[in-house]
């Protein structure tokens, strides 16, 4: 079974990776956006740790 699913993964292993790049390349990366979720995830985290410093 392991050697049939790694059959079929050598023999479309390009198409898949070149599909996944091409995705990339589709999308334009926002720096707004990015920046904004790093902002949302250190608020986050902040809240997190202060939590936690409470419970003990």
């Amino acid at each position: 079974m392991i050697g049939k699913w790694k059959q079929d993964f050598l023999s479309r292993a390009a198409s898949i990776f070149e599909k996944s790049s091409e995705a990339q390349s589709e999308e334009e990366i926002n720096p707004d956006l990015l920046y904004a979720k790093i902002g949302r995830l250190e608020l986050e985290n902040e809240f997190l740790k202060k939590s936690l410093k409470k419970l003990g």
